[in-house]
């Protein structure tokens, strides 16, 4: 199809940051290739940095900025594509990067945003304002559920669009066969304190003397090396604490699970349950952002964040089902019925082109 309009996008993508947001920007750069000639600059923060000021930290968010302000001078964008930030520091750019375009180019600004914690953010005075300057000079807003939509009301003029996310490859795997005598549990996101990796371990380590044939493999990056010690204090012959894996490593792995467990403390529609919904495999996780909503309101396994009693029931009652097999058929046609391929690429072009 032939490019009609230029897209300059803004926001991590998976060559230097590796996660949900990013996936989710990849996948939705593809989609709309079809329609722009697209742009990219790609945010590049190390995951040491997360949550920390560094001088360095600046530097990099400085110097993607006036490479932003260059393009905007030399090329008229049609259009502004950017992933919210729910940090002052990250917003303070994107308000500066939006400012710049519509000084210097004609066109729409879209923002999308991904996490699930935007009310907590703005219940900071300073967060508010910043965001308000922003969405004051956006156009489109893109969110991934409908109860988000009240955080904009006061917004009138901001057309907003609900795109639920959807996995970002074609799954050609099938959940094996329950094994009886043997359940293996994961654990696949970023080593972070807020994605409650601690917690897991814990509960896990607190029962595994009763279940000696359960094991839980845990997979992803490390942020600092204080809580990579403390990880590794819990390696033994039943946890494997291992680096991050991905394609198709990753769902062979959780195909082979017969539960996956997201112990996070904050999320907004995470992938990793995409994909694990889509292979029908069972899922544990904490009731918060959009988690709910997409595992059904009435699904067991949700407990509320950092409660490891909770979640340690959570995952004695699963261990002691006799059949699972409800379960993963449920989690499948949620996820047939609300979130995939298709529907999602629709949305999202009508999104950009009503």
């Amino acid at each position: 199809m032939k490019k009609i309009n230029r897209l300059y996008f803004f926001g991590e993508l998976p060559k230097n940051a590796v996660n949900g947001i990013s996936l989710s920007n990849e996948l939705n750069l593809k989609i709309l290739n079809d329609f722009f000639e697209i742009k990219t600059m790609e945010e590049s923060i190390p995951l040491r940095l997360h949550n920390r000021f560094s001088i360095y930290k600046f530097w990099l968010q400085a110097k993607n900025i006036s490479f932003s302000l260059v393009h905007f001078l030399l090329k008229n964008y049609d259009v502004l594509y950017l992933s919210y930030s729910t940090s002052f520091l990250g917003s303070l750019k994107i308000l500066i990067v939006v400012k710049a375009y519509k000084l210097l180019n004609n066109g729409i600004v879209v923002v999308h945003l991904h996490r699930g914690d935007f009310n907590v953010y703005i219940a900071n005075k300073n967060n508010k304002k910043l965001s308000n300057l922003i969405f004051r000079s956006v156009d489109k807003l893109i969110l991934i559920s409908n109860k988000q939509r009240k955080y904009f009301d006061e917004y009138k003029k901001l057309n907003i669009y609900i795109i639920k996310n959807t996995v970002c490859v074609n799954l050609n795997f099938k959940k094996k066969l329950p094994n009886e005598t043997k359940k293996n549990l994961i654990y696949i996101s970023h080593y972070l304190e807020e994605k409650g990796v601690l917690d897991l371990l814990e509960a896990f380590s607190s029962i595994v003397n009763n279940y000696p044939n359960i094991y839980l493999n845990c997979y992803g990056k490390f942020s600092d090396s204080n809580l990579k010690s403390k990880i590794y204090s819990y390696n033994s012959d039943n946890i494997g604490i291992y680096g991050p894996i991905y394609g198709d490593e990753k769902f062979k792995k959780i195909s082979e699970s017969s539960l996956l467990i997201l112990p996070s403390w904050n999320e907004g529609q995470p992938l990793i349950l995409l994909e694990a919904m889509a292979l029908g495999v069972p899922i544990l996780a904490t009731n918060t952002g959009d988690i709910c909503e997409m595992l059904g309101s009435d699904y067991y396994f949700i407990y509320e964040p950092r409660d490891i009693n909770a979640l340690t029931e959570k995952i004695i009652y699963f261990l002691d089902l006799k059949k699972t097999d409800m379960i993963s058929e449920h989690l499948m046609n949620r996820f047939h019925c609300e979130y995939s391929r298709e529907s999602h690429r629709k949305n999202l072009i009508a999104a950009f082109f009503d």
